[in-house]
């Protein structure tokens, strides 16, 4: 019960990562909010650490996580902390790209986590969504990039702890629609 909710909030802590860096950063000490996510990233690796299959990618992210905070305390500059988002869509990018070459795209292997019988005729519409999720990945990381290095405080967090999240749910929803209203419909079984 205390490791589901300590998961649970870590999950939590690091989806908001954005605002906590944000909030943190101005009302709260450097070292302060640097500690606080060092042991957000730290619980998220030793959870983490026998998943194996499609959620790998969850260790690495508590690692780099480690790393940029590890470095921004290091070096007391902030931009440390506002790369995160950024190598998170590089990461997810470079596994999805990596799938295409495996057995199963990234997509299939997450259908397959809910259903063992999905038709091989399957296959081509998973590789094209991974590609599309692709597209996604380095569409959000130009535009996480930005507001890294261009933009302010205020538009990394607008992006990244908002509006990215909303184009998500955007494609999510627009994906499942689709399987929906076309011949896709038999893959939702």
């Amino acid at each position: 019960m205390v490791s589901r909710i300590v998961r649970a909030l870590v999950i939590i802590a690091l989806a908001v990562y954005p605002l906590i860096v944000y909030f943190g950063l101005s009302l709260y000490s450097f070292q302060m909010i640097g500690g606080l996510l060092l042991g957000a990233f730290c619980l998220r690796l030793l959870l983490t650490w026998r998943s194996k299959g499609v959620f790998q990618q969850q260790k690495v992210l508590a690692m780099v996580g480690i790393v940029l905070i590890a470095v921004a305390l290091l070096s007391k500059e902030q931009t440390w902390f506002k790369l995160y988002p950024l190598l998170v869509n590089l990461v997810l990018l470079a596994v999805f790209a990596v799938s295409l070459r495996s057995e199963q795209p990234m997509i299939e292997k997450f259908a397959r986590l809910g259903r063992k019988n999905i038709p091989a005729a399957a296959r081509p519409y998973f590789m094209k969504l991974t590609k599309l999720w692709m597209a996604f990945f380095m569409l959000n990381a130009t535009v996480s990039a930005w507001t890294i290095f261009m933009g302010s405080i205020e538009a990394w967090t607008l992006y990244n702890g908002f509006i990215s999240y909303v184009l998500m749910g955007c494609l999510l929803t627009g994906e499942w629609l689709y399987r929906k209203l076309s011949k896709l419909e038999q893959y939702n079984e």
